[in-house]
């Protein structure tokens, strides 16, 4: 594969249109409330209000990681499951977050594999079918955009396309061929070691959930999802 060093362009449509589905249910006062609090709370409320009021993602690698990422995780929702406006704002969070890697090419800032299984996550308790679509797309064209670069998170993008597609029920016309594509991304990311596919990069933080997604979504009795079903649960995390 070609190398490729990161780009600096606006959000692809496929992220574009996940970002400006998630804006449309955010609960701004929700949001405020959850913003971390520490000594960057005022600005950090500053510029989630300006991305809310001008509906486009940041553009710059000099948003810090923390700013997004920690917002999501700080938003857990334990013992608020039923809150349908806080799993709402969660989801234009992570999904910021995948709009700021896509446009910034930069995927250490805001782990990409974080943001990615927050929303299957979101999506699965929000029984969001159009969400879940537009996860298909996001994650397909963030994969693309990824393909010979050293972006090591590539290959849990396609995983999450592939359980986004059972979430559907409408899997890839050629599972096959879908499986050979993500066998080969991992061979290529993570042949230094041992451990298939979660050791392909360092963001591991989320990884059983990615586990939990897998035996929920991937059919135990297909043929063909069969071999990399089996390795993924088998690794050790």
């Amino acid at each position: 594969m070609t190398k490729r060093k990161p780009h600096h362009n606006p959000a692809p449509s496929g992220c574009r249109e996940l970002f400006d589905y998630t804006r449309q249910f955010v609960d701004v006062d929700l949001l405020m409330n959850n913003v971390p609090n520490d000594p960057g709370y005022p600005a950090y409320r500053r510029r989630w209000r300006a991305i809310l009021g001008a509906g486009i993602p940041p553009n710059s690698e000099a948003w810090k990681a923390y700013e997004i990422s920690e917002t999501s995780t700080w938003m857990n929702a334990d013992g608020v499951s039923e809150d349908t406006r806080y799993l709402r704002t969660r989801t234009f969070v992570n999904a910021t977050g995948l709009a700021i890697n896509a446009a910034t090419g930069d995927h250490d800032l805001i782990p990409t594999n974080y943001a990615a299984i927050g929303l299957i996550r979101d999506a699965e308790s929000l029984a969001d079918r159009d969400l879940i679509r537009r996860l298909v797309s996001a994650f397909d064209e963030i994969d693309t955009k990824l393909l010979g670069s050293y972006e090591t998170q590539a290959p849990l993008l396609l995983l999450g396309s592939l359980i986004a597609r059972y979430m559907l029920g409408e899997p890839p016309e050629d599972v096959k061929a879908f499986v050979e594509h993500l066998m080969e991304q991992e061979q290529y990311y993570n042949s230094k070691y041992r451990e298939f596919l979660w050791s392909c990069d360092a963001f591991r933080g989320y990884h059983a959930q990615w586990k939990t997604a897998v035996r929920r979504y991937l059919p135990e009795n297909d043929p063909l999802l069969a071999p990399l079903r089996s390795r993924l649960l088998s690794a050790e995390l």
